[in-house]
Formats: C-alpha cells, sequence, structure tokens
C-alpha cells in the first residue's frame, strides 16, 4: 500500500494546481471553493441520478466505472479529495462535502455526528448504490 506520507503530498499537488488553476479564473479562494463545490455536485450528482434513473446502457456503465473510480479514490484519499480542496479552499473544518446537508439534519433530529458516523453515512450511500446497481441489472 502506498505510504500515508506520499498520499499527503499527492493531495497537496492536487490541491495546489487546482487551486492555482481556479485562482486565475476568479482570484478568489471562496469563489474557488464554489467552483470545486459545483463540479463536486455535477460529478456525483449525474452519475447517481443515471444509475437510478436512466436506462441500461453505454451511459449507464460509464456512470457506474465513475462511480467505482469515486469508491476506489476514496480509499487512496482517506476521503475525498474534492472536499479536502473546498475546505482547504474555504479555510474550514466543518464542511464534509455534499453530504453536510445530511449531517446537519441529523443533527437536528439529535443525532450527534461524529467520525464513525459520518463514516457509516458514506458506507450506507456506497451499499446502496450498489445494492441499486445490482437490481438493476438483475432484474
Amino acid at each position: 500500500m502506498i505510504s500515508l506520507k506520499y498520499r499527503k503530498q499527492h493531495t497537496e499537488k492536487i490541491y495546489t494546481f487546482v487551486s492555482s488553476l481556479l485562482n486565475n479564473i476568479t482570484k478568489d479562494p471562496k469563489k474557488s471553493g464554489f467552483v470545486v463545490f459545483l463540479f463536486h455536485w455535477i460529478f456525483i450528482g449525474i452519475p447517481t441520478i443515471y444509475i437510478i434513473f436512466g436506462e441500461i446502457d453505454t451511459i449507464f456503465f460509464i456512470s457506474c466505472i465513475i462511480y467505482v473510480t469515486i469508491f476506489l479514490l476514496h480509499f487512496y484519499f482517506g476521503g475525498c479529495i474534492l472536499t479536502r480542496i473546498e475546505r482547504k479552499l474555504w479555510n474550514t473544518k466543518k464542511w464534509y462535502g455534499p453530504s453536510t446537508f445530511i449531517f446537519i439534519i441529523l443533527e437536528k433530529v439529535g443525532i450527534n455526528m461524529n467520525n464513525k458516523r459520518m463514516n457509516y453515512v458514506y458506507i450506507s450511500n456506497a451499499i446502496l448504490l450498489t445494492s441499486i446497481i445490482l437490481l438493476r441489472l438483475l432484474l
């Protein structure tokens, strides 16, 4: 397995590249973070919606490949690289990516969200989407 030190260096290089690229366009880290956020939602949202509602065709399988790639990258980076970039651009530790909205709702109903529970939400999402893929392919 690749060392944590190397993965952190790789994460920093990706952040530096994205930050530099977006800074040339937006001139503001907050706006750059928002651009990454929009890309993040589109990159996750469109394949997920297509997996759930789309036809089983080439786009479905491409969406599945994107989903598997996202899953593998989560393991490599120890979380979502896009969320890490957003957090760094926004200079906050309280952002957990698009799932933050789910976590806020859970906290409003009295469930204290800690890292362990957040991981349960991510794993539950992965199991749910994998189940949907398998059901759509088998039925």
